[in-house]
């Protein structure tokens, strides 16, 4: 069998560790190597005429090695080669394209697991980068939510419908 490389994006989150993790677990006989990757968001128009580039390019590094310390930590204690990156952009599509350049035959990502009412208000990271993506993409949960926080949003939709009825 032959060994594979696996991109992990990382924000120094728990969801993000969880997949290091689970890939530090049950992926590392398969693995030629770990490639992680932070990806920082490029500042808007206003704040970028305002700050230096270099300015701008320091608290990415910064934010960057703060994100990437912990997941390089887990690998190196279960012996996993591994190299870290950083860029700047879109998460989703920035992502992908590092996929691309460095060749990788899987990308694993961590993710909070959230109620139906959530993911039909908001696109995880997880769709848009399956829809960017040409690399077979692993989503990993960081870990099971608790039954009242999958209730907590249908509830307050329910409060707030009656709240409007009753002021009717």
């Amino acid at each position: 069998m032959s060994k594979r490389i696996v991109l992990i994006p990382v924000d120094g989150s728990a969801h993000g560790l969880a997949a290091v993790r689970r890939v530090a677990r049950d992926d590392r006989e398969s693995l030629l190597r770990v490639e992680l990757l932070h990806v920082a968001p490029l500042f808007n128009r206003r704040v970028s005429q305002w700050t230096a580039l270099e300015q701008r390019d320091a608290w990415r590094a910064e934010r960057s090695a703060r994100a990437l310390e912990p997941a390089q930590r887990i690998l190196r204690e279960a012996g996993i080669a591994n190299e870290a990156h950083a860029a700047a952009g879109p998460v989703a599509e920035t992502i992908a394209k590092t996929a691309r350049q460095l060749r990788v035959d899987e990308i694993v990502i961590g993710s909070r697991r959230q109620s139906p009412w959530a993911r039909m208000l908001g696109a995880s990271l997880s769709s848009r980068l399956l829809e960017h993506s040409g690399v077979p993409v692993r989503v990993v949960p960081a870990t099971d939510t608790a039954e009242l926080g999958r209730l907590v949003l249908p509830v307050g939709l329910g409060l707030a419908a009656l709240a409007m009825l009753a002021a009717d």
